[in-house]
């Protein structure tokens, strides 16, 4: 036998260990023919057989989900090949191209991955004489085809696609894409309710892939087909499933699919549970239970206590694994599409047999658990940057679409060990011990982390949120006590959130920004007295229960003012907690409390030096719940203070007596324009979202029309404008001047033409004279005016003015939030005056490139942050959005501030609110002013609330645009203690 024939034997071996979850021996087998390779000479069949290495090595990376390392393989493989092969050839360039595809998808470049797949079919459609190797990559590359369509919802072409595949594969007897083809169609059918034929298609699909010894894949189906048992009712076969495939796991070590069998195993017992029962203790509809009461003698069915027993001790190991094993993806992109299609699933079960068992404490347990962040860590590939964008008419989407998997990443460890009070077990220690024993496998960080704040001057209440798919669950505390837990159903919160976002501005591709903006400013929930009222009260009786409202009321009337903490979930990210109503006579929450928001990623309590609190579960305390339709329940023991009002509260306070305050809207409320494409003025909102600002338009919309002004021109030769460390107290990035983007751009001057002597600017030419008279800012240039528009404000000058170590960063400037869609916070941007060829983490947008979250998190050294900094720019506060909340707040946090100003939505700019609007004065420079003398003041939080109570009474006296909370609201302060 030929050497070269024996090298292709053991390839081949090495594949059949893929496909068997052998994945060391495959790595050992085909790393022992390397040598052998590199020892044939130089021609054609040395070549074919390091391309079928290099494919195998592909394979590999893949089946372990090594993203980038399988990338950095294939494209190795496609710079081997000719752009226009041989015949013998294309066999190699159409699978390199069929498994990148694959890649891409797995990263969410669809787009990318489409055009793979096409490129793909041509090849292996253009070969002359196909072997049945080549007919077999064709009908994989049509399944990849149909599952991007059905994750596309586009069915019909989904079928075509896996139709195709299927009837190449089984003519040439190809049974790994004929069972893969099989199994899409099953899926395909499901989607379509369609289950007897689903059944059909995943039985056949089962049987093919095991008569080819593709057991892990097979397994894979047979969890499917236990699911669609469990939809059916079919208890026997649900059983016979589930047994079958947990074996087949358990014996190839695959820990994730055994957690995967636990909560179906949960869901299975829960669909079991009468109708009636479900729905009461789903709206948490009861009184008078204490916690103290065994849970489970809470049924009057005592099949039911068993049915919610077995699900409670499946559900709950299951989630905490499955939500730690998220952690081993390196992207929020990856770690996203994992938690929806598995650890989401697992968490809403856990939810579902806390509240279906009546089971409050394991409810208080598990928000706390969902709340808790893993600490981030940047992850380099060996391309340690992103790929450049190939092609001069490459977008800003565009490359962002490019950047990952083989670009940098952020990934984040494990929720840490969390201790709740003083005495009591970690949080749902005994669940995690039981998940350790089940799984095999250690699921927390090793940090200890207190939950409990030590009692200050005034009570700090935490209010914590966290999204389920039974809703939206909340608890707080009071000084660390618990203090209450409950649930806001969807239909509550979605009216309440919709009416919210009908007032918001909105920078999504695509939005006719003309007309939204004009009628957000004539007719918007947030500039109409009546209607904002009305979705303060909407808000209010979504998210504040009762119980706690009526505590924060008898702080007040006692003459304390708490600090009330709120850490938002994604879907609450955007809610002005200030502005929400505690009183029918229009008392609102920063009224009666100074408000912030918890900083992203951080535990709201101290440090890590607690004690160790042992291994017990944290509920051995007692507590009493009582229901408010759908929003709250309490703990007994949370004050003394404590009252114990009728069943109603706040809600039936307004029901009874209506939502008052009414009263004309002031006049001069006018359209508003933006600044994308022919409109010259450029008005809008202050930033866009990360990677979506084309060339020449996009949602990141200057204030000042027509060129640069006198500001410009002081900068551009003024003295001290190089990159030197600051010795000032305060570092102020104003408006800078963004490389490639002209003034009335889409990333042009925010702040528009700022001179000494404009009345326009008074106040704040004032403030910054003083600063700068008293050594506490450094002016670049002969005049203030130089601190505008600088062409020098890059990173290389931040790093510097803040390795100097001031006490303070004030940034006014564009901000570019991340995209919700794609999972990662760490994709948003500040835009400083950095040029394309400065070393970074983002792709360039034209001649400037961004400095994101993820460079700072990357480099926290390097941009040492001061205890307080303001990020004054379009929805630099939106961190909260995601499950992994490290954006630019949770990076400068990370980074060392303890106090973080931000926005939750995006900023209309002066310009646009006075041309369009007909609004006096200038209102976001009298914010930027307003929190510039709040940081500045001893009790940041104080003095901040103090500002927007004086906004909430301007806005009560005049009614007017310029006093809505449109404008005021939207700044929110992140704190950390």
């Amino acid at each position: 036998m030929r050497i070269s024939d024996t090298i292709r034997r053991q390839i081949h071996t090495g594949i059949e260990f893929q496909m068997a979850g052998r994945w060391k021996e495959a790595e050992r087998t085909l790393r022992s023919v390397e040598r052998p390779i590199r020892a044939l000479p130089a021609g054609s069949e040395r070549t074919h057989l390091e391309l079928a290495l290099l494919e195998a090595r592909a394979t590999l990376h893949m089946y372990r989900q090594e993203w980038a390392a399988a990338e950095e393989r294939l494209r190795e493989m496609l710079r081997q090949i000719a752009a226009e092969p041989d015949e013998s050839m294309k066999q190699w360039q159409g699978s390199a191209l069929t498994n990148l595809s694959s890649v891409c998808a797995q990263s969410g470049r669809d787009l990318e991955a489409a055009e793979l797949s096409q490129r793909a079919v041509a090849v292996f459609e253009s070969m002359t004489a196909p072997r049945p190797e080549d007919v077999e990559m064709l009908a994989t590359t049509r399944n990849n085809l149909a599952a991007q369509a059905a994750r596309e919802s586009r069915l019909d072409d989904a079928k075509q696609h896996a139709n195709h595949a299927l009837v190449a594969a089984s003519g040439q007897g190809s049974m790994l894409p004929e069972g893969q083809a099989l199994r899409l169609l099953g899926t395909i059918a499901s989607l379509e309710d369609d289950l007897p034929a689903a059944a059909d298609y995943l039985g056949r699909a089962q049987d093919v892939l095991t008569r080819f010894g593709a057991h892990l894949e097979s397994a894979q189906v047979g969890l499917v087909l236990a699911r669609l048992a469990a939809q059916c009712g079919d208890g026997p076969r649900f059983a016979a499933h589930m047994e079958e495939v947990r074996e087949a796991f358990r014996s190839r070590g695959e820990l994730r699919a055994i957690a995967e069998i636990d909560y179906m195993q949960a869901e299975f017992l829960l669909a079991w549970v009468p109708e009636e029962h479900d729905r009461a203790a789903l709206n948490l509809d009861w009184s008078g239970v204490d916690a103290d009461t065994d849970p489970y003698t809470l049924s009057q069915d005592h099949q039911n206590d068993l049915l919610l027993g077995g699900a409670v001790d499946y559900a709950i190991p299951a989630a905490l694994a499955l939500d730690a094993m998220r952690t081993q993806f390196p992207s929020g992109y990856q770690r996203e599409r994992f938690v929806m299609q598995v650890a989401e699933p697992a968490r809403d079960a856990a939810f579902r047999a806390a509240l279906q068992s009546s089971n409050g404490m394991a409810t208080f347990a598990l928000i706390e658990w969902q709340a808790a962040s893993g600490t981030p860590t940047v992850v380099l590939p060996a391309a340690a940057a992103a790929r450049p964008v190939e092609g001069a008419g490459a977008s800003a989407d565009e490359a962002v679409e490019l950047m990952l998997p083989s670009g940098p990443a952020v990934a984040v460890e494990p929720v840490p060990r969390l201790l709740l009070a003083p005495g009591q077990g970690e949080v749902l220690g005994e669940e995690y011990a039981t998940a350790r024993t089940r799984y095999g496998q250690e699921l927390r960080s090793p940090a200890l982390v207190q939950r409990w704040a030590e009692p200050g001057d005034r009570p700090t209440v935490v209010l914590t949120f966290v999204d389920t798919g039974h809703g939206t669950f909340c608890n707080w505390r009071i000084d660390g006590a618990p203090g209450g837990v409950g649930r806001v159903a969807h239909e509550e919160m979605e009216r309440a959130l919709g009416r919210l976002a009908q007032g918001l501005p909105s920078v999504a591709a695509g939005v006719d920004k003309v007309a939204t903006y004009t009628d957000l400013l004539s007719s918007g929930p947030l500039v109409d007295y009546d209607a904002e009222w009305e979705v303060a009260v909407g808000l209010a009786e979504a998210f504040l229960a009762t119980p706690l409202v009526d505590q924060l009321a008898a702080y007040h009337e006692a003459g304390v003012r708490p600090h009330v903490r709120v850490q938002p979930s994604p879907r609450t990210a955007a809610v002005p907690w200030e502005l929400l109503a505690v009183d029918t006579t229009d008392v609102r929450l920063v009224e009666i409390a100074d408000v912030t928001v918890v900083a992203p990623g951080h535990v709201p309590g101290a440090g890590t030096d607690a004690a160790d609190g042992g291994g017990r579960s944290v509920w051995s305390g007692g507590g009493r719940f009582r229901g408010r339709g759908g929003a709250g329940a309490t703990a007994a023991g949370a004050s003394a203070a404590d009252a114990r009002p009728a069943r109603g509260g706040l809600l039936g306070r307004l029901r009874r007596s209506g939502a008052g305050g009414a009263g004309p809207v002031a006049d001069g409320v006018g359209p508003v324009a933006d600044g994308v494409g022919p409109v010259a003025d450029g008005v809008g909102p202050v930033s866009g979202v990360a990677g979506s600002v084309p060339d020449g338009a996009g949602g990141a919309v200057p204030v000042a029309g027509g060129a640069d002004g006198a500001a410009e021109g002081a900068v551009a030769g003024a003295p001290g404008s190089s990159a030197t460390a600051s010795t000032a107290d305060t570092v102020m990035a104003l408006d800078p001047r963004i490389p490639g983007w002209p003034a009335a751009s889409a990333l042009g001057s925010v702040l528009g033409r700022v001179t000494p002597g404009d009345a326009r600017y008074a106040g704040l030419l004032e403030r910054l004279d003083g600063y700068a008279r008293a050594g506490r800012v450094d002016v670049p240039g002969p005049d203030l005016a130089s601190l505008f528009r600088r062409t020098d404000a890059d990173r290389d000058w931040l790093a510097a003015a803040l390795q100097a170590g001031p006490k303070r960063f004030v940034y006014v400037g564009h901000v570019s939030a991340a995209a919700t869609e794609r999972g990662q916070a760490d994709d948003s941007q500040l835009h400083l005056s950095c040029t394309a060829d400065l070393p970074g983490l983002a792709e360039p947008m034209r001649e400037h490139r961004p400095l994101s979250a993820r460079d700072l998190l990357a480099d926290p050294q390097r941009w040492p942050m001061p205890p307080r900094v303001a990020l004054i720019g379009c929805e630099s506060g939106a961190d909260a959005r995601f499950r992994d909340p490290y954006g630019l707040v949770g990076a400068v946090v990370r980074a060392g501030a303890t106090l973080v100003t931000g926005t939750r939505w995006p900023l209309l700019t002066e310009h646009a609110l006075s041309s369009l609007a007909d609004v006096a004065g200038n209102p976001i420079t009298d914010a930027v002013l307003a929190v510039d003398a709040a940081h500045d003041a001893p009790d940041a939080v104080a003095a901040f609330s103090d500002w927007q109570r004086e906004r909430l009474a301007a806005w009560r006296s005049t009614r007017a645009v310029a006093d809505s909370p449109l404008l005021w609201a939207g700044l929110v302060t992140f704190t950390v203690a």
